[in-house]
């Protein structure tokens, strides 16, 4: 492969037709732990995230109390009490204030390691 294309067509053709790298580091991740982390993913998710078996993802939206959108992002559920959010923005205060009412936890992981996706 090149190192870069004059062509947009040509780039998505041979993204389509080999593998590529994505460098998504900027995403913030923020970990939802602890013996109250569904309950709190339920609360902020929904189902979806009831539902998600451990090494399961899903497109994940919260809301606020009047019913706009705070945020969007990826939910991974890495085991029975642990979450993974990838979002532009995690909400981190938000979810930082309503984890102790759930009996959960929040860790921003975002500047602990950098993230590859091979696609």
């Amino acid at each position: 492969m090149p190192a870069a294309y004059s062509d947009a067509t040509q780039e998505i053709l041979a993204a389509r037709a080999s593998a590529v790298l994505f460098d998504i580091s900027a995403e913030r991740r923020m970990r939802i732990y602890g013996t109250g982390a569904t309950d709190l993913a339920a609360a902020a998710f929904g189902d979806d995230a009831v539902h998600l078996v451990p090494g399961g993802s899903c497109a994940a939206h919260w809301g606020n109390a009047n019913g706009g959108l705070r945020g969007v992002g990826t939910l991974a559920r890495m085991s029975e009490t642990n979450f993974l959010l990838l979002a532009r923005d995690t909400d981190a205060a938000w979810f930082e204030a309503s984890a102790a009412r759930f009996g959960a936890m929040v860790r921003d992981e975002t500047a602990e390691k950098a993230m590859l996706l091979l696609a």
